[in-house]
């Protein structure tokens, strides 16, 4: 399993969890997945909220990941709790990808948080993020 490196507190607890759910709106928004389609009609992935896009990240990472079958290894994921199922596996990802440096390894956990540096997009917004965060902890933690 991968380390953050970080110390938790309450502050840089409260934005982890915020990177983590923003990463399930990001991969399960309409623009993403169709919440209208029927499981027989979807011919990439269905999901609880509908079926992937064929252009959507969640699918993009299901082909590269998950395929037909899950891996049952730890070291596959970046932490336990990435491997409950395909939504917390791409948003724990998702959220190493945001709070650690590039992994240089090529464990498959590390493979998952590069994955998401395919996507210039997802690059600057974390960037964006990052700066954000900073400034809310400057502003929120006390001396």
């Amino acid at each position: 399993m991968m380390g953050t490196g970080m110390r938790p507190t309450y502050e840089t607890e409260r934005i982890m969890t915020d990177i983590h759910e923003f990463g399930h709106l990001l991969s399960l928004n309409s623009d993403q997945v169709d919440p209208y389609a029927e499981e027989d009609e979807c011919s990439t992935l269905f999901l609880d909220e509908g079926c992937a896009n064929e252009s959507s990240y969640i699918y993009a990472f299901y082909q590269e990941f998950w395929g037909d079958e899950e891996s049952d290894q730890a070291d596959d994921y970046v932490n336990d709790y990435a491997m409950s199922n395909i939504y917390e596996d791409f948003a724990e990802s998702r959220s190493y990808f945001v709070l650690t440096a590039r992994p240089d390894g090529r464990t498959i956990a590390e493979d998952k948080v590069r994955f998401f540096y395919d996507y210039d997009e997802l690059v600057m917004l974390k960037a964006d993020i990052l700066g954000r965060a900073a400034s809310w902890i400057d502003r929120n933690i006390e001396d």
